[in-house]
């Protein structure tokens, strides 16, 4: 697998579980080179599957191209190989739809356009917005089968329990109609962690930066449906900690970057 990002079928029908993830996890730190001759050699993943399985656990940090374990990979399995916590659950949503990360590009706009607590969803307007969003980055046509599987697995993937489901964010009504509500609070820890490697992979070097690229409507804390009190809240903590510093005298406002790595702060997300 290329280090690039998952494209719009990667999935092959399959919305993301759990146990698909945690059995490539649980292959990769016993075997390393997770392929997907060893996914089904040592796994309950059928051919089709082991295949949605590995480039789940790739687009959702756990596993590198290669098929070893990222620095996150390593510290979940430490510490969560079951995948049940909710920093666990929010730490594999971020990294599917963070832009710098190598989830499928489709899935950070959706989590930006329709993942909005309040409001009502349906297979085909996702199926519709995919569709859309692929030929606007200039991408070719998706045919119509296509487009609404990748819905259905975009939505399934929030709304079904062995998923996302627990974060509570996407509920299934009737009709294939969707109802977005407010999710499980963010772990600071986990926010802590996004601003950092989001900083660090779509920033660069920058020292400073707006406020607004962190916090409101368009920025970071919106792939997480964070108001941005809660946002703002995590922020004071970083800056108490030592960890950035806040000026906020005269518009833009803005923040400065003290820590020096993204991985010290990652493995507080577990108490270490």
């Amino acid at each position: 697998m290329d280090e690039t990002k998952l494209g719009v079928s990667f999935h092959r029908t399959f919305a993301m579980s759990r146990d698909m993830v945690r059995q490539c996890l649980e292959c990769a730190a016993r075997y390393g080179n997770v392929d997907d001759h060893v996914l089904r050699s040592h796994t309950s993943l059928g051919t089709v599957l082991a295949v949605a399985a590995r480039r789940y656990a790739y687009g959702t940090g756990l596993l590198d191209a290669s098929g070893d374990l990222t620095v996150v990979g390593r510290l979940v399995f430490e510490h969560d190989p079951m995948l049940l916590q909710n920093q666990t659950l929010w730490l594999l949503h971020y990294h599917l739809c963070a832009p710098h990360r190598t989830g499928p590009a489709f899935w950070n706009h959706l989590v930006r356009t329709a993942l909005v607590p309040g409001s009502v969803v349906t297979t085909q307007a996702i199926a519709s917005e995919i569709g859309a969003f692929v030929l606007r980055e200039g991408g070719e046509p998706l045919v119509e089968r296509t487009q609404r599987s990748t819905a259905t697995v975009f939505l399934g993937t929030y709304a079904k329990d062995d998923g996302l489901g627990r974060l509570g964010w996407l509920v299934a009504t009737k009709g294939q109609r969707y109802e977005v509500r407010d999710p499980a609070p963010v772990p600071s820890s986990v926010f802590a962690y996004a601003i950092c490697d989001f900083w660090d992979g779509t920033l660069g070097g920058l020292k400073t930066v707006n406020l607004d690229d962190l916090v409101g409507y368009g920025s970071l804390s919106g792939l997480f449906a964070m108001n941005d009190d809660t946002a703002l809240a995590v922020l004071r903590e970083m800056q108490q900690s030592g960890m950035i510093e806040i000026h906020r005298i005269a518009r833009p406002y803005q923040v400065v970057r003290l820590w020096t790595s993204a991985e010290y702060v990652l493995e507080r997300i577990y108490g270490s």
